[in-house]
């Protein structure tokens, strides 16, 4: 889900910095699921809508340059 790459390097982390936020996911679940070759559970995709501060559909949709401002501001 390329939205998640998005998501993360907004706040500049490191995939391993996204799994220790997330409770502890290794760094290699985090890039089955950026990369699109693992698909998330709901709850996991919940938790990451909850890490970057965005409801799930604005996580899906990825960042806009007013949530982007939003974020960095």
């Amino acid at each position: 889900m390329v939205v998640l790459v998005k998501w993360r390097r907004l706040r500049s982390w490191s995939q391993a910095d996204v799994g220790r936020r997330l409770g502890g996911l290794a760094q290699p679940v985090i890039s089955t699921h950026e990369s699109s070759k693992g698909t998330p559970t709901l709850e996991t995709l919940q938790r990451y809508a909850s890490l970057y501060g965005v409801s799930l559909d604005e996580l899906l949709a990825g960042p806009t340059m007013v949530g982007q401002w939003a974020t960095r501001g």
